[in-house]
């Protein structure tokens, strides 16, 4: 007689990847039909939070009978060498659950970027799941804690694990255990963490958390362990075994895509009843994604710089008090002479209302998200009553529901919710936090759509917002009083480029919001929002007078053609003003290699004077002078000293070789072609042995393509303490490495605005950059030492090659072993600049005033009126 299996296994299957982002897709496949019998669309779901990543855990454990084999595979976007995104998977993999309980099966797999598996044992026991967690990738993580053999823990068993990041911890040695049985680990963050002495504990056993290198792994839940076991630290880092590299060193990333609901918000919520409407293309409230490899039907937005996820303050008094000291930094420096006049604005009266899909801290993928609650901050410091506004994607702690609207839309009636929050910076200086809730909000495979696809109804959900978000200054009453309809609206990017038509057509020719404006700002011109026309009738779906407005919607796109809408075409034509984020970028889209189809249009607007390019600023965090995140704090008056101990304190973090001659340089950003890897990474082994007798140093931070990732692995084994390739994102590490290194290198084929060479410039880091887009306009070169020694900052090169670079490489190593006087020169020209954002409000203020006096772009009445 066969034998009946009698118990089932409970599994759940985990993975670590920190390449992967909060708010991402991460996904489980495989041959079980829970796992969507091969299908990516079908998988099995995973998660994580602030708390937890890189760590993914599966929304649901599977029930599979004993001595099962079931096969999978994990899949997660990736971005290509085109800087496009698309599905990764992993090869398949296969598990195989033993018969009866208290069986011992071993079997660890490795994950995204580190190939080969390897093994590890594991319990597993009828009815019970306690995952085992593999640093390097999935494991399916079953039934009960591993037990591998491990040296003896005193009865309390508990290891303290927080600070078990090193790059290098694979190779530690075990520390011993003091009576209480905590283990201090608080010196293992560093990359050659063995080398460190062992502090010595006090009676009490407990590890002293101060060291940690991240501000939150003091507040990591301890794991409790099987009496008598302890949880192995060399397994338990993101540090390189044999033949593989790190996913993540030194981890204090916290980039949520959504905050973690409240229980206040949560409870004033009500819950979804099945008879609810949903948005027009939903299927339960998720509608099919719609593939942009196969059908170019919009473009979700995406992340183009580490550091616009970086900013480690939020709170609205850290903020605030961060600029008090920012501004007494600035009277220490420099002598009231000195001091530049602030812009007199004409129009601080005029409300501001900034529209934008995503607002940190509460939803991002990118810089978006950062330069949107930075006009919030700064608006409302100037003195502007300031509103922000933004999908509500979950329920948000310390909001409350103030009122809501019924918007007309694809041929229903849809009711938002407004919840508000209130940022107040100081006496009567506070911004609107409006968050704009709707059921088509709320999707679990991000704000725009799962990876490589967008949500197919896109243009109902950002319509709608803006719809929503022209209808707040109006119903909304706050602190007693509406914003009222003379206001000025800024909109950014595609997701809001249609709220310049609705208010055109929609409210000025019905004489409301007569005497309101808009600004429409480009952060990346390659995200339009094409939608098929046919498909969306400018009239019965968007609610708009077909003959007056389908001109300002038109599109073209390859695979559409004509039957195209386009809504940040939309927003360029109709918006009273447009603005970029460079004045270098502002020329570059008027050409058709950088207009990406609307260079006419541009071009248009540039012969009207309203077409204006204006750098981003830099959060008042980035300061050598305040940032707690460094060795030591400096002024332009002890650089010097300061930069010498801050290169001394990332030399030791990072496992480098302690040399104050050696010529430091530093790469920070996405591992990918556009930031000009496929440039800088043939040259290592030629900057390493060759140039200047191979007296350098390189750091490289990022994570993105594997292919990248390995070639960065490889490197590091060939020049061992000279080389980091740190194949993960710490924020705190980016500020040491901008405080400690002497060159920063940043080759980007394109970059609208770019941040991280201004970042350096404040730490007298010089850049050495390709000159495109925002790049050009923030670094000022030294093509002529007699003529640009007063102004130099950094090194630019043009033309996107391999030899560019390389010359330039040349000049600035060179410089720095030869010519330390000029170098000195140039690192005091550079932190004298000023990229903070005061200085940039002053040109927005400008900009606000122009287009608050001048003549409307547009009026409503006709179209022969715009046209003749």
């Amino acid at each position: 007689m066969a034998f009946q299996p009698t118990a089932e296994h409970t599994v759940t299957f985990s993975l670590q990847s920190a390449e992967t982002q909060p708010g991402e897709a991460m996904l489980v496949v495989g041959s079980h039909p829970e796992l969507g019998a091969w299908v990516p669309a079908d998988g099995l779901k995973m998660t994580t939070d602030e708390e937890t990543y890189p760590v993914w855990t599966a929304t649901a454990s599977l029930s599979i009978p004993e001595g099962s084999e079931i096969e999978y595979k994990y899949v997660r976007d990736c971005m290509d060498s085109r800087g496009e995104y698309d599905w990764e998977e992993i090869e398949n993999r296969k598990l195989a659950l033993p018969y009866r309980k208290e069986k011992t099966w071993k079997k660890m797999d490795d994950g995204f970027g580190v190939p080969g598996t390897r093994l590890q044992n594991l319990e597993s026991s009828a009815k019970i799941s306690q995952p085992m967690l593999s640093p390097y990738g999935g494991i399916a993580a079953v039934n009960q804690a591993a037990k591998l053999p491990q040296p003896t823990l005193p009865s309390s068993g508990i290891a303290d694990v927080n600070q078990l990041s090193s790059a290098k911890a694979a190779k530690l040695p075990q520390p011993t255990l003091p009576s209480s049985g905590i283990a201090d680990v608080n010196q293992l963050s560093s990359a050659k963490a063995a080398k460190l002495p062992q502090p010595t504990l006090p009676s009490s056993g407990i590890a002293d958390v101060k060291q940690l290198s991240s501000e939150k792994a003091a507040k990591l839940p301890q794991p409790t362990l099987p009496s008598g076991g302890i949880a192995d630290v060399n397994q338990l880092s993101s540090a390189k075994l044999s033949g593989t590299f790190p996913q993540l060193r030194n981890p204090s990333e916290e980039i949520p895509e959504t905050k973690i609901p409240s229980e206040t918000t949560s409870e004033k919520r009500e819950s979804a009843s099945e008879d609810t409407p949903h948005a027009p293309g939903d299927t339960v409230n998720i509608p099919s994604a719609v593939s942009l490899q196969n059908d170019q039907v919009g473009d979700p937005l995406r992340c183009a710089s580490f550091s616009c996820l970086g900013q480690l303050i939020n709170d609205a008094e850290e903020m605030a008090d961060l600029r008090s000291k920012k501004e007494e930094e600035w009277q220490c420096e420099f002598s009231c002479e000195e001091k530049p006049v602030r812009y007199g604005a004409r129009h601080l009266n005029t409300p501001i209302v900034i529209v934008s899909s995503e607002m940190n801290p509460w939803s991002k993928t990118g810089g978006l998200a950062m330069i949107a609650a930075s006009y919030g901050f700064e608006f409302a410091l100037r003195g502007h009553r300031t509103m922000a506004i933004s999908p509500m994607y979950a329920d948000y702690e310390k909001c409350k529901c103030i009122g809501s609207a019924t918007i007309e839309l694809a041929g229903g009636h849809h009711e938002v919710r407004y919840f508000h929050q209130r940022h107040v910076y100081g006496e009567g200086k506070a911004c609107d936090y409006i968050f704009v809730d709707h059921h088509c909000f709320r999707r679990a495979e991000g704000i725009y759509g799962p990876p490589g696809a967008e949500y197919g109804d896109n243009l109902f959900r950002f319509a709608l917002f803006s719809l929503a978000a022209t209808e707040a200054p109006l119903v909304l009453e706050i602190n007693g009083s509406i914003f009222g309809q003379d206001v000025l609206f800024i909109c950014n990017d595609w997701q809001t480029g249609i709220l310049p038509v609705y208010l055109l057509y929609k409210y000025k020719m019905h004489n409301v919001y007569t005497n309101a404006r808009s600004m429409m700002v480009i952060h990346n011109i390659g995200y339009q929002g094409k939608y098929q026309r046919s498909k969306y009738p400018v009239d019965s779906f968007l609610y708009l007078p077909p003959n007056l407005a389908g001109n300002d919607l038109q599109g073209e796109d390859m695979h559409m053609g004509n039957d195209c809408i386009n809504l940040l075409a939309a927003g360029i034509r109709t918006a009273d003003r447009v603005l970029t984020v460079s004045p270098n970028y502002a020329i570059e889209i008027q050409s058709p290699e950088g207009g990406h189809g609307l260079h006419g249009d541009l071009t248009a607007r540039a012969r009207e004077n309203r077409l204006v390019g204006i750098l981003n600023g830099i959060s008042d965090e980035w300061s050598p002078a305040v940032d707690p995140h460094i060795a030591k704090n400096f002024r332009l008056s002890d650089v010097q000293e300061g930069k010498r101990a801050c290169k001394e304190a990332l030399q030791k973090a990072l496992g480098l070789n302690t040399d104050p001659n050696m010529c430091l340089i530093g790469f920070c950003g996405r591992l990918c072609y556009q930031k000009g890897l496929s440039l800088f990474m043939p040259l290592i082994d030629w900057i390493m042995k060759d140039l200047e007798g191979g007296r350098n140093q390189m750091i490289i931070m990022g994570k993105g393509e594997d292919e990248w990732a390995k070639q960065v692995s490889e490197a590091e084994g060939r020049h061992r303490g000279r080389v980091c390739g740190y194949v993960g994102f710490d924020p705190v590490v980016e500020h040491q490495m901008l405080a400690g290194c002497d060159l920063l290198l940043m080759p980007s084929q394109y970059e609208p605005c770019g941040l991280p060479q201004m970042y350096a410039q404040m730490y007298g880091t010089l850049p050495v950059v390709h000159e495109t887009g925002g790049l050009k306009d923030s670094v000022r070169g030294l093509w002529d030492e007699g003529r640009d020694q007063d102004t130099a900052t950094g090194f630019p090169f043009c033309g996107f090659s391999s030899d560019s670079l390389k010359q330039r490489l040349c000049q600035a190593i060179w410089m720095f072993h030869h010519n330390q006087p000029l170098f000195k020169k140039m690192q005091s020209n550079a932190m004298k600049l000023d990229h903070y954002w005061p200085t940039r409000m002053d040109e927005y203020e400008e900009q606000v005033d122009m287009t608050m006096e001048g003549w409307p772009h547009r009026k409503p009445e006709s179209w022969w009126t715009n046209h003749f």
